[in-house]
């Protein structure tokens, strides 16, 4: 739904801003640290983002910028 895609890319937004990376000049290793960060915040804290979460935002991130990109 928007609402999903919408919560997927406000986390993106927010990595990007903690690791202070503009939104165009975000590299494919930028990608890997936000998926990273998330699966290391579930591990460490017993909860956290679900792996079909991760796998979800990481799938919405990819797809905004297909989408900007056509």
């Amino acid at each position: 739904t928007r609402r999903t895609y919408g919560e997927c890319l406000a986390a993106w937004l927010s990595h990007l801003q903690r690791t202070g990376t503009q939104l165009s000049q975000a590299t494919p290793a930028t990608l890997i640290s936000f998926r990273n960060g998330m699966v290391q915040r579930t591990k460490a804290d017993g909860g956290g983002c679900a792996p079909a979460t991760v796998n979800l935002r990481v799938f919405c991130v990819c797809r905004f910028y297909e989408w900007s990109a056509s």
